[in-house]
């Protein structure tokens, strides 16, 4: 005999790759909350909740906003620094983390690259090379 058994039932349902599920069931059921029949109804809404919100992201139509031209690289870091200001916009998690990183290391090289770019044509001006 048992008393006390905190003895949790784990639902009767399969995986996608044909394992058995270990979600615990819902009370009274014999299915978790995402093998229910009687819940598929709440599922489909979820899911769609959750394609809505994207993180509180506000989704626009293509072609929305101003058209970009890019000349040179300030231009591009133009283009980046307006990014990146919207991701910082966001809310934190580890995909926004790797985003700023991402477009925080390629301003960095682009600001190199045109500190080279600069120093280049300062050394050919005084060579008095022509580009």
């Amino acid at each position: 005999m048992m008393f006390g058994s905190t003895a949790t039932l784990i639902c009767t349902g399969t995986t996608k790759r044909g394992t058995a599920c270990q979600n615990p069931v819902l009370p009274g059921r014999t299915w978790c909350w995402w093998h229910d029949p009687e819940r598929a109804e709440d599922r489909k809404l979820a899911r769609s909740k959750g394609g809505r919100a994207r993180h509180g992201r506000k989704l626009g139509p293509v072609g929305e906003g101003e058209y970009v031209e890019i000349r040179d690289l300030g231009d591009v870091l133009r283009v980046l620094a307006s990014e990146l200001n919207v991701v910082l916009g966001l809310e934190k998690s580890i995909s926004r983390a790797r985003c700023v990183g991402y477009l925080a290391g390629i301003m960095a090289n682009i600001y190199q690259a045109s500190e080279l770019e600069q120093r280049l044509a300062a050394l050919e001006a005084q060579a008095g090379v022509r580009r």
